[in-house]
């Protein structure tokens, strides 16, 4: 949920018609007053440079036009008195928190931030949990406790728009069809992914000889790897268990077996995107595995093996839509799309006719799905894929997969031999039918995907 800021008035005022020379006062710290300044902008009343962004934060600084209004910044919990105790036709922007305690109810504010905004999305109060426990049972039992319609309700109820609830109801996300205890994620097969690295080959001493960087990794006695413990597809940490399972996963466990006889003999150090290539550069870790896009830039600091993956673009609709049958299909649709990344332009491409709303991140695209704000979702089918996992019942992939491949690459060093000798093994996984069952295991079967695709030709 959040509390949206309002803008309200001593005395009558248009702000449509607010004169140039009125007061308006803001609050002054970090958060409120980023928020305060959007909504001004919001309503048309001030605009701000180029560049400001809710994540680097905006001030008065960044007011790149004032409206000529008398903007004033003060201590947050100071402006509802401030605002009692001014001249008649001075505005002030206040958070939901103060609002209430001064008494104000939403219905007399003159504007409300937009719920869909960027502060809106980006100041909402989250439930945080420890990494590695997002899928716990405990953690998935208090969310579906709390993402309900009822809860949804109360929260209008009690607070009258002073608070608004931003999570999607089991109502919202499958028209009332789907009950509260189906919104569990589809659970891997332990089972079955454990059975499959336990079947894994060995290499010959012969063949790990033969490459200077496999030897390294068995005299060492360990496989270094740079990796995730929190992608719930490709690397995901089991707590009950402590095994980490998801298709990347698999892959380098089963290359720990090839080189080392043992799935287990691996050491995970977390990366993200902004450390992959130095984990490697340093030395600090063997291989990366970590959906890592195969690019040119970064093939200027470190070697690829594979594609072991391809994902391209897909259309993601609410489960049971029958109006959008894929990307073919989206002329005169709102489409959701991410800011800042490759969707606008892909939608452009393929297509020109769609109405594109673009979201800051993937949550709050899906959250305009799920209210019914947009029809369809375009963006990287592996992240949608995900989402179906997480919100089973409440997705569906409209329509096949379009757009360029984005090939996804093991990285090791630069110019390592351990190029030719991972890609020999995973042409062996390909050709012995365990690339195949690997992404059944832990994709098509919690998709509901039937078929593994072809598996990318390996350079």
């Amino acid at each position: 949920h959040y509390e949206p800021f309002g803008i309200y008035a001593n005395g009558e005022v248009d702000l449509k018609a607010l004169p140039a020379g009125s007061t308006i006062i803001i609050p002054a710290d970090d958060s409120n007053e980023t928020r305060a300044i959007l909504l001004l902008q919001q309503e048309g009343l001030v605009s701000v440079a180029e560049g400001a962004t809710v994540e680097t934060g905006i001030t008065t600084l960044d007011i790149a036009d004032d409206g000529g209004y008398d903007i004033r910044a003060v201590q947050a919990d100071t402006v509802p008195s401030l605002l009692a105790n001014s001249d008649e036709g001075t505005i002030a922007v206040i958070n939901g928190n103060y609002a209430l305690q001064a008494g104000l109810h939403s219905s007399d504010a003159l504007a409300l931030e937009d719920a869909s905004g960027d502060a809106a999305q980006y100041y909402a109060n989250l439930i945080a949990v420890k990494e590695g426990r997002e899928n716990d049972e405990k953690t998935l039992a208090l969310v579906n406790a709390i993402q309900t319609a009822e809860v949804a309700s109360f929260i209008e109820e009690t607070y009258n728009g002073a608070v608004v609830a931003v999570f999607p109801t089991e109502e919202s996300a499958v028209a009332g069809e789907i009950a509260q205890a189906d919104l569990v994620p589809t659970a891997i097969d332990k089972e079955a992914f454990d059975a499959l690295l336990a079947s894994g080959a060995v290499a010959d001493d012969a063949i790990i000889a033969e490459s200077s960087w496999a030897s390294a990794v068995k005299k060492a006695g360990v496989l270094k790897v740079g990796g995730t413990r929190t992608s719930f597809l490709f690397s995901q940490l089991d707590e009950t268990d402590n095994a980490i399972r998801g298709f990347d996963a698999g892959l380098y466990q089963l290359l720990a077996r090839y080189i080392l006889g043992d799935e287990s003999k691996f050491d995970l150090t977390q990366v993200d995107s902004s450390t992959r290539e130095s984990v490697l550069t340093s030395g600090t870790v063997d291989v990366v595995f970590a959906t890592y896009s195969i690019t040119p830039s970064r093939q200027e600091v470190i070697s690829f093996a594979g594609p072991y993956y391809v994902s391209r673009q897909a259309v993601l609709v609410k489960a049971g839509n029958t109006e959008i049958g894929g990307i073919d299909e989206l002329a005169g649709k709102t489409v959701a799309t991410q800011a800042g990344s490759t969707g606008p332009q892909v939608l452009a491409e393929y297509a020109p006719d769609a109405i594109v709303q673009e979201f800051q991140d993937d949550i709050s695209a899906r959250t305009a799905l799920e209210q019914g704000r947009v029809d369809a979702y375009v963006t990287d089918y592996t992240l949608l894929l995900n989402a179906i996992v997480k919100n089973p019942g409440s997705y569906e992939i409209a329509g096949e997969p379009f757009g360029s491949e984005d090939n996804y690459g093991i990285g090791l060093p630069k110019d390592s031999d351990g190029v030719a000798f991972v890609n020999a093994f995973l042409k062996d996984l390909v050709d012995n039918g365990t690339w195949a069952e690997l992404w059944q295991i832990t994709l098509g079967d919690r998709t509901g995907i039937q078929t593994a695709p072809a598996a990318p030709v390996i350079e």
